[in-house]
Order: structure tokens, then sequence, then C-alpha cells
């Protein structure tokens, strides 16, 4: 076994020393040489052309390169100029529809208000032209011993203004009451006039309304013989002026205590208990 070891360690030490050996020693040194490729001028100079169209076609790429690049730029700039460019003008036309609807609604109420102003004058015009009727009730006779002469008030119209009044109707609306208690005795009595005539401006012209229809009875005559009775007369109507328009008279109140007179008639005098007679 110990034969054994020291020969194995001698082997190993042998192994060690030749390796050793392997790596101080080393290799004869070889100098070095040139290496010339030598070629004709024919293939030079076709190279030397091949290498200057390429080296060209790597400018040229290049440069087409740096001007798509530039162009892109150029592009996007130009796009963003449109677009701030859009919005501005899309603002500006707002602005002027804007204006435009506000120059529409003042021209339209300048066109009303002028509309407006036109027939206001014309108003005022045919106010100061036009004729004004008025109605004046003096009194007549309620009932008359006669049997052929009807109840009747007596009265006057009168027209003003610069043109005339046609178509003139009136009516005439009579009651009687208690002078103690203010009841009224029985119905009214109406009668209307009417008057196609034309009336001119600044004239006046009497006229009459009978009663068709008026009824005394026992009660009211003695009512009127102790001078216990009012008789409570309204006028109204109206008339067409120069400008066709319809005007209203009235309505007017009168007053009045019917009394019987030596001839037995019951006569009435009028006084008027209300303004406002113009038409």
């Amino acid at each position: 076994m110990i034969s054994i070891t020291s020969e194995f360690q001698d082997k190993f030490s042998e192994k060690q020393e030749d390796l050793h050996h392997a790596l101080t020693v080393s290799e004869p040194f070889i100098p070095p040489f040139r290496v010339e490729i030598i070629e004709n001028d024919r293939k030079a100079s076709d190279r030397e052309r091949r290498e200057k169209e390429h080296s060209e076609i790597e400018k040229s790429s290049l440069i087409a390169q740096q001007e798509m690049n530039t162009a892109t730029q150029d592009m996007n700039e130009a796009t963003q100029r449109m677009a701030f460019y859009s919005l501005i003008s899309t603002i500006l036309v707002g602005v002027g529809t804007l204006l435009l609807l506000v120059t529409l609604y003042l021209t339209r109420q300048a066109n009303t208000a002028a509309q407006d102003a036109v027939e206001v004058t014309r108003e005022i015009g045919q106010m100061q032209t036009r004729a004004y009727v008025k109605i004046s009730l003096r009194g007549g006779c309620l009932k008359a011993a006669h049997p052929e002469t009807r109840p009747h008030l007596h009265g006057v119209l009168e027209v003003f203004g610069q043109s005339f009044a046609r178509g003139i109707q009136i009516s005439v609306e009579c009651s009687m009451r208690d002078f103690s208690t203010k009841e009224q005795l029985g119905k009214p009595f109406i009668a209307n006039a009417y008057s196609e005539m034309m009336m001119p401006g600044e004239q006046d012209r009497g006229f009459r309304i009978d009663f068709d229809k008026f009824h005394f009875s026992e009660d009211l005559f003695r009512g009127v013989k102790s001078e216990n009775v009012d008789a409570i007369v309204k006028a109204y109507g109206f008339y067409f002026d120069a400008f066709d328009n319809k005007q209203y008279i009235g309505p007017i109140s009168y007053w009045g205590r019917p009394h019987v007179n030596s001839n037995g008639n019951i006569d009435i005098y009028l006084s008027i208990d209300s303004v406002g007679f113009y038409g």
C-alpha cells in the first residue's frame, strides 16, 4: 500500500515538470509581413465609381429624409395654424350671427315703434277732425188728455268738430220711482229714434222721441197728481264719423218730476243729472 502511493506521487511530479517546461519554453518569433492586393485600372475605376455612386445615393437618401422631415413638420405646423384659424373663424361667424340677430331684432323694434307712431298720429288726427255728438233732452209730455197725442220727449242734437256725423241713433229709457221710498214703479219705457241724415259739424237740430207703449196706471197717475213720483230718464246712442268709425254716446241721466197741468196732460221738465254726454 505504501509502495503504490509513492509510485503515484513520483508520476504526478514528472507530469508537473513536463507542463512547466512546456509553458516556460517560448516558440520562435515570426515577424509580420506586408500584403498588397494588386488590381488593374479598370477594376479600380469600377470600384471607385460604385463607391462614389453608393455615397451619392446615401447622401441623396439622407437629403430626402431631411426634406421629408421638414415637409412633415411644416405640414403639422400648417395643420395647427389651420385649426387655430378655423376656431377663430367659427368664433367670428358666431359673433357675426349674434350681431345679425340683434340687428334684426332692433330693426323690427324700430319698425314696430314707427308703425305705432304712425297709428298714434293717425288716431290723433282723426280725434282732432272727427265729429262729436251731444244729446240734450228738454222735457215733454208723458200723458196727454187727447187720445191721439202720444207720450213724447223733446231734445236737441248738437254736432261739434270739423267733419260730419251720420247714422245717428238715440235710445231713451224712462222709468218712474216713488219719491219717498225710491222704489221703481212699473217697468221702464224705451223709445228709439234713428236718422240716416248726415249732420255737418258745428250744427244742432231738434228731435222728438215718441213712446209707443207708455201706460199710466191709476196708482201711478194718483202718485203724479200728489207729486210723489220722480221720473228718471237715460239717453244713449251711437253714430258713425267721417272715417266710418262707430262712436258711442252716453249714457246721460236726467231727472224730473212729472206734474198734471190745467189741460189734464202730464208734463215733465228734465234737468241733467250726470255728465259725459259727448260721443
